[in-house]
C-alpha cells in the first residue's frame, strides 16, 4: 500500500490497485467541477450588477461589482489550476461572495425604494 500513502499526498498520483483511493481523487474532481459551474453563474450575475451601476451611475455599486468579477475570475483560476484547493478555503471565499452580493442587492434595492 505504498502508492496509497503516495496518494494521500499527492493527488495526482493514482493508485490503480485500489478502488478506494481512486474513488477519492474522482470526488475531489467533482466538487471542484461544481464550484466551477457556481463561479461561472456567479460570472454573469456580477456582469449583470456591474453593468447596472454603469448605467445608474452608482460608484459603490460599481466598484463592488469590480471587486466580485476579479475575485470570482480569481478564484475559478485557482480552482483550475491549483491542487491545493480545499472545502474550508471555498466555503471562505464563498462567505465573500455572499457579503458581497448582499451589499449590492441591498444598494439595488435602496437606490430603486428611495
Amino acid at each position: 500500500m505504498a502508492g496509497a500513502d503516495q496518494l494521500q499526498r499527492d493527488f495526482i498520483t493514482v493508485d490503480v490497485y485500489d478502488d478506494n483511493f481512486v474513488g477519492i481523487v474522482r470526488r475531489k474532481k467533482e466538487w471542484r467541477s461544481q464550484y466551477i459551474q457556481v463561479g461561472r453563474i456567479l460570472s454573469l450575475v456580477y456582469i449583470l450588477f456591474f453593468l447596472i451601476s454603469c448605467g445608474a451611475g452608482d460608484v459603490t455599486s460599481f466598484a463592488l461589482a469590480g471587486v466580485g468579477i476579479f475575485l470570482n475570475l480569481a478564484t475559478l483560476c485557482w480552482l483550475e489550476n491549483s491542487r491545493y484547493a480545499s472545502k474550508p478555503k471555498i466555503l471562505f471565499i464563498g462567505f465573500l461572495h455572499v457579503f458581497i452580493l448582499g451589499t449590492l442587492v441591498a444598494l439595488e434595492c435602496f437606490r430603486f425604494l428611495g
